[in-house]
């Protein structure tokens, strides 16, 4: 059956082929390899750099965050719309059609090559956010190509998401007190390289990794100063407002706290946030907040209403154990802390957000305590 390039795209806009492929694949970068002769003789084929390359990528995307990365995929890999356009042997006058229309997928291009004995990769290409990007990586005596193909794709990820990049030296070395000064100077230096914007995500995202860092030094007013930046840089990302609240209880500012949070919990339009573990994390720095403040019914419904938003949650059912026990509902306390053991099996810990990395407590003074999957749940928060 024959399809004319008018009845083809007819088609693919009457079902909203093109837009819905974009709008899917507006976070995917298509991705080819050439390669020169010499390099393919040494097992390097276009196929294998494209697969090491993606490899790379996806290990280095490989973290958790409530912040998506992009992903890097084969220019193989045909979305629904190329492959129907293949079908009637018109995918050369799509992806024409794309240009024209403004619905073209991001891509990259790498091209190893062999100058006076010394191979080369570079990889050019054109992101959504950042536009034109480059690397050139030089291949080093005894270095094999396979590192090579490693560092290129590192560096391309740089650039096009400096955020996850980081994020992946943060979780590796977090742990490690004796780098948390190497760490800051890797987020620092990427906050460099940013456009300077009065509005900038990335620079939001960095702003609050500086201030987990701070946390973790127990500095705490040097934390603030980075989560207020990072609100400041992108008003609507809400994981800095939640950690500035989280930081707020710690600094006994209960009242300020729960003003923070219910930007995020308690918007005038419904929802405002749909993510489960953001809305739950909210509730229960509010319903610590106001333990502080001694309104032990608000907070019975603050924690009611977290675990009803993320029912696997361990923290949720850990701060609510410990306030059934302070009122002295020992069978309640006993209850709650029994399902907060059964949801370490699925236990969370991303590092954007701070109650989700530390205990915290509605004691006054106390210092932040770093949680663990092997915590003892009894004595995790010190609210006991």
């Amino acid at each position: 059956m024959e399809f004319s390039l008018t009845t083809l795209v007819t088609i693919m806009m009457a079902f909203g082929l093109i837009a819905t492929d974009t709008y899917v694949n507006s976070n995917a970068l298509d991705f080819e390899a050439t390669v020169a002769s010499k390099v393919s003789g040494q097992g390097y084929s276009p196929a294998v750099v494209e697969s090491r390359f993606i490899d790379e990528i996806q290990r280095l995307t490989d973290v958790r965050s409530l912040i998506s990365s992009p992903t890097i995929r084969s220019s193989g890999d045909k979305s629904f719309s190329m492959a129907l356009a293949d079908l009637a042997n018109m995918g050369a006058a799509l992806r024409d059609i794309q240009d024209m229309v403004g619905f073209v997928p991001p891509r990259l291009h790498a091209n190893a090559v062999v100058e006076n004995d010394v191979v080369r990769l570079l990889v050019v290409g054109h992101a959504n956010d950042t536009g034109l990007v480059e690397v050139d990586i030089v291949q080093e005596d005894a270095e094999t190509f396979d590192v090579v193909i490693q560092r290129a794709a590192r560096e391309i990820l740089i650039r096009i998401d400096p955020y996850t990049v980081v994020l992946n030296d943060f979780n590796d070395m977090l742990g490690q007190p004796e780098k948390l000064e190497e760490l800051e100077d890797i987020v620092l230096a990427q906050i460099a390289r940013l456009p300077k914007a009065p509005v900038n995500p990335d620079r939001a995202h960095l702003e609050n990794l500086l201030g987990i860092i701070d946390l973790t030094q127990n500095s705490l007013p040097e934390a603030e100063v980075h989560f207020r930046d990072a609100v400041s840089f992108d008003p609507e990302f809400h994981v800095a407002k939640l950690n500035l609240a989280f930081l707020l209880v710690q600094l006994d500012r209960y009242e300020e706290a729960i003003e923070t949070v219910s930007h995020v919990i308690d918007p005038w339009y419904w929802p405002h946030e749909s993510d489960g573990v953001l809305l739950s994390t909210g509730h229960v720095i509010r319903g610590v907040a106001q333990w502080g403040l001694e309104n032990t019914d608000g907070a019975q419904a603050s924690f009611a209403y977290a675990a009803r938003l993320h029912p696997a949650s361990t923290e949720t059912f850990v701060y609510w154990s410990n306030l059934m026990e302070v009122l002295g509902d020992e069978e309640a306390a006993k209850t709650h802390l029994e399902q907060a053991r059964q949801n370490t099996l699925y236990f969370e810990n991303y590092p954007e957000v701070a109650l989700l990395y530390f205990w915290l407590t509605e004691q006054d003074k106390e210092p932040l305590q770093r949680r663990s999957s092997e915590d003892d749940l009894t004595t995790g928060t010190g609210a006991n």
